[in-house]
């Protein structure tokens, strides 16, 4: 991807309460993981609340609800989680200098463990993590390695020909269509329809 990998994005979620939302108005402000600031957010979400002063009652704001996100799929968060994606993007950010590297952490912990974020181990995801392509089709012609499979094929003597004699002998093309089962994404864009001109994380299977 051609975008600055050391620009590291900002992964937030707006907190409400459900109780002032079915009042039919909306309190709650934004969260920014990685900044221990969840338990000061309820707080100010609990004392600020307009709904503990209507007939209504919100229960000092017992429900709250994940009603918009910044960078995160809001699939994967609640309010029963919400220090341990606090703590998760913190150690993540310490560990992973490249924001490419960590977008793609903090989605596949997403993915992986939705509901447990602590279980998606760093060491884990960079055995799997293969890197972030402007889009799968990119990956498929130019992110494979098949180099491994010419190790012990001869090289050429005749100048302009192939680089390995085997090349003569197997179609590439079909090649990396069988090899690229072995690998699987994650869409780097949310809220976008996953496609080949999309930005993807690549990860193997194994």
């Amino acid at each position: 991807m051609g975008t600055d990998t050391k620009v590291k994005l900002k992964y937030s979620v707006w907190l409400g309460c459900l109780g002032a939302y079915n009042g039919g108005f909306l309190h709650g402000y934004w969260l920014e993981f990685g900044t221990d600031q969840v338990d000061t957010i309820l707080k100010r979400i609990r004392d600020n609340c307009p709904g503990r002063k209507k007939t209504y009652l919100c229960f000092q704001c017992e429900e709250l609800d994940v009603m918009d996100t910044e960078n995160m799929d809001h699939r994967t968060i609640d309010s029963g989680n919400l220090k341990q994606w606090d703590r998760v993007i913190k150690e993540a950010r310490e560990k992973l200098p490249n924001a490419h590297e960590l977008d793609a952490f903090i989605r596949w912990t997403g993915e992986e463990y939705p509901r447990n974020p602590d279980a998606g181990f760093i060491d884990d995801f960079q055995e799997k993590y293969i890197g972030t392509f402007s889009s799968w089709h990119e990956f498929e012609t130019t992110g494979l390695n098949l180099d491994y499979f010419f190790d012990d094929c001869p090289k050429p003597t005749t100048k302009g020909a192939p680089p390995h004699i085997c090349c003569q002998y197997i179609d590439e093309e079909k090649l990396r269509r069988d090899q690229v089962h072995d690998y699987t994404y994650i869409n780097a864009s949310y809220g976008l329809i996953p496609y080949q001109s999309e930005p993807v994380h690549v990860f193997t299977n194994h």
